[in-house]
């Protein structure tokens, strides 16, 4: 399903950060479609695959600083 935890900077607009952190539990990441805020008319699994890169990436990079 796409769109079901929408990614936005407003927790109460959207459900996870610019990284797919949840705004409201501490420590989870939402890596999928679900962070679209809406489907496109192509398929997602490369855009997904990119948005779960980017986000190990950032995870790597930050360590502990992002781990609560």
């Amino acid at each position: 399903m796409l769109g079901t935890a929408r990614m936005g900077e407003d927790p109460t607009k959207s459900v996870v950060d610019r990284w797919g952190r949840t705004h409201d539990v501490p420590n989870l990441f939402i890596i999928d479609g679900s962070i679209f805020t809406t489907s496109a008319c192509v398929n997602p699994t490369t855009t997904i695959q990119a948005l779960a890169l980017r986000t190990a990436d950032y995870l790597k990079g930050e360590g502990k600083q992002v781990i609560e």
